[in-house]
């Protein structure tokens, strides 16, 4: 049967690639997304568009390589909450979840999430928009949502019918999987033994045949965005039940889109959402009135359309119409095309500097010219060149000519190339071997000498890759408070897996205390006003290290942004001529303890009082870690548990908040998979998670130091 389009003459805007991309987070799982993503695909292609599907670092799927970037897609939309944005390209994220989902996977990390965006989609939810808007009402970076797009499709739409009078369900029957039952599953009891049913879904869920023994079961369906809407349409009618945090956020499932493509009389439960949008158009049941009831209103609704076929048809024609005026995933599309550069245009200028833009240069330390990480500083460099800043490439005085060598290799026609300039690094012997490197504090101290008065600078490190916005909106920032020294971001951190591959996730806190000689405290986080530091910049930077940066922001007036917009890879840690494994990481804690000293003799008064507020903070985590749902804590351990479990949890989630049904089994956990240092986090996050006294925690930690410090003498340390 043919399908009716519902956009006609779409054409993309002047200036447009016509090409978007779509985040597939979990490639090797089939959860309710790809349904969402074939759909996509569909509307992409009856527009006349292109769909990219990626995986969650901006890469075509299956096909590696590096991200894509600006040059390469008009945007790309971010389906799920579980990940930041990675990549280089304007962003969509979908708000199509009620917040108690965010709690289940951890609240704080998941909407932190949500803001490394830049952009919102909004399915007129309003608990999904005022969860938005809290996490935004700070904000320097971000407006309120500007375009729709539903859990709805564009093709196939289907004539109206009332099919085989048959009612369709898909879903999944957990009570087989002992997760308790629910009035739903207890309807379909009822609705089953009067053979009015026809039901799809996995036939099989980790080992467990869930269907079994319902005679209205058929069998598993793809998700290929067209064969749940042709099986609606056999069966004529649809019913659309949704979750309890779903109808307390007033968010509708794509079971109610999915019926109306499908051109199927509609049997509704009680969610706002729809009577809201669609009125007396659908047919109404209240769950609240307990399963056999609900199960008699639906049969009753039944048996009123097959003695009134023409009306029941009517009904379905008037709630489709609705449907096509407004709420198709084409007219999203279409919207979001039409009005993308004017709506880059508003975000763009919240990030206009007030009164006089200050010269900003950004100082890409790339000490070695050979090493990989150089062709990536060159490119961002002219990137922000071309933004108009100063960028200039710090590489090791000895190597200045071969870095200007490569640097001219890799010229692009530019009228102008970066600035290449030398730097002491590194101390060598007689024959120009390194035997050590120099503090990066006294490499801070050259550049902001040099730094002409009234400038701005801000330093990334060779394993911070920035966003092309990222020192647009920290400018801004500093911009609309003259009286502050600096602004500085969250920051998108990058780590390893036990299996190598790599996950992200928002580093929050600025905590230039910390006694983790890891931590992503990073150096492109601040944007530093070059001629606000005296005293300190002789002083600190002098005796820095590992702490330079964070150390100088210490002592003056910052700024936040509550945007994460460049990635720090903690694989890679900015310590140069560090030893690898063990033994550096001994030599990094060696390498802080005089950070941590040189900042207290500054001002130790101040030191203290962090230093009691870090403590106080961290006891504070501690009971939190050891009453917060362990799945968060996992994530944030290991990214190869979370591939384990996502298929159950999205199983869940993504039913509920899309109306799929996903099948495959979990991955199993293998201890022994994963490396020494994610075991040992492990171990250590599930001894916080008991509920062991505060004084017990402490004696255990006196003791571990206790011994490290008779063992020492035995390390050669």
């Amino acid at each position: 049967m043919d399908p009716i389009p519902t956009t006609a003459g779409f054409k993309a805007p002047e200036g447009l690639l016509g090409r978007f991309g779509v985040i597939k987070l979990w490639p090797d799982i089939q959860v309710a997304e790809d349904e969402v993503i074939a759909r996509l695909d569909n509307t992409a292609k009856l527009l006349g568009l292109e769909c990219v599907v990626l995986d969650h670092m901006g890469r075509p799927l299956h096909e590696g390589g590096e991200p894509l970037t600006q040059k390469d897609l008009d945007f790309v939309i971010h389906l799920h909450f579980s990940t930041p944005k990675t990549y280089d390209i304007f962003s969509f994220v979908t708000l199509w979840n009620p917040v108690p989902f965010f709690h289940d996977f951890g609240y704080r990390s998941t909407s932190e999430n949500l803001l490394t965006h830049d952009d919102f989609l909004s399915c007129q939810s309003p608990g999904a928009d005022l969860h938005l808007r809290r996490l935004i009402t700070d904000s320097n970076s971000h407006l309120a949502p500007s375009f729709n797009l539903f859990h709805a499709l564009s093709t196939p739409i289907l004539p109206p019918t009332l099919g085989d009078l048959k009612i369709f369900y898909m879903g999944i029957n957990w009570e087989r999987l002992g997760r308790g039952g629910s009035r739903h599953q207890t309807v379909l009891n009822i609705l089953d033994q009067s053979s009015m049913m026809r039901i799809y879904g996995p036939e099989t869920l980790r080992g467990v045949r869930v269907w079994e023994g319902f005679d209205s079961y058929q069998r598993s369906l793809p998700f290929d965005g067209i064969s749940v809407i042709e099986e609606i349409h056999k069966a004529g009618i649809c019913l659309a039940l949704s979750s309890e945090q779903h109808k307390d956020a007033v968010l509708m499932s794509n079971r109610l889109f999915e019926g109306l493509a499908a051109g199927a009389l509609i049997i509704c439960d009680e969610n706002p959402w729809a009577r809201q949008h669609f009125g007396d158009s659908l047919l109404y049941v209240d769950l609240r009135n307990g399963a056999e009831p609900v199960a008699r209103r639906i049969m009753e609704h039944v048996e009123w359309a097959r003695t009134n076929p023409e009306e029941a048809l009517a009904l379905a024609a008037r709630a489709q119409e609705i449907f096509k005026r407004g709420y198709t995933m084409d007219a999203s599309l279409a919207a979001i095309y039409g009005g993308l550069e004017a709506r880059k245009a508003e975000l763009a200028a919240l990030l206009r500097p007030v009164g006089d833009e200050t010269a900003t240069r950004i100082v890409f330390l790339a000490p070695d010219p050979e090493a990989e990480y150089f062709e990536r500083q060159v490119e961002a460099a002219r990137a922000h060149r071309a933004q108009g800043y100063e960028a200039v490439l710090l590489v090791d005085e000895r190597d200045l000519r071969a870095a200007g060598k490569r640097l001219s290799a890799m010229a692009q026609g530019d009228a102008v190339p970066p600035a290449l300039r030398g730097a002491a690094f590194f101390q060598r012997d007689s024959t120009g071997k390194v035997v050590r490197r120099n503090r990066i504090g006294t490499i801070l101290k050259a550049e902001f000498q040099a730094a002409p008065e009234g400038s701005a600078l801000l330093f990334a490190a060779p394993n911070e890759t920035l966003f092309s916005n990222h020192v647009a909106i920290l400018a801004a920032l500093l911009s609309r408070h003259p009286e502050a020294d600096y602004a500085h971001s969250k920051a998108i951190t990058r780590l390893t897996d036990g299996k190598g591959e790599p996950f992200f996730g928002v580093e929050n806190e600025f905590d230039p205390l910390s006694r983790d000689p890891g931590a992503p405290i990073g150096l492109g986080r601040f944007l530093f006003r070059a001629g606000a530091f005296h005293e300190p910049v002789d002083l600190l930077l002098e005796s820095l290290d590992l702490r330079a940066a964070s150390g100088l922001a210490l002592y003056a007036k910052g700024v936040s942004t509550g945007r994460a917009s460049l990635i720090v890879d903690r694989r890679k840690p900015f310590h140069l001529g560090l030893i690898d494994g063990g033994e550096g990481e001994r030599d990094l804690h060696g390498e802080l303890r005089p950070d941590l000293e040189a900042i207290r003799d500054l001002h130790p008064a101040r030191f203290d009082e962090l230093d009691r507020a870090n403590r106080l903070r961290e006891e504070l985590r501690d009971v939190d870690t050891r009453h917060q749902a362990s799945a968060d804590v996992l994530h944030k351990a290991f990214g190869d548990f979370h591939t384990a479990f996502i298929d159950t949890r999205d199983t869940v989630r993504g039913m509920g908040a899309q109306g799929g049904a996903a099948g495959g089994s979990p991955l199993a956990l293998s201890f022994d998979q994963l490396s020494i240092g994610n075991r040992r986090v492990l171990i250590y996050q599930l001894l916080q998670a008991l509920p062991v006294p505060r004084v017990v925690w402490r004696g255990l930690r006196g003791l571990a130091r206790g011994v490290r410090a008779l063992l020492r003498p035995f390390r050669g340390g």
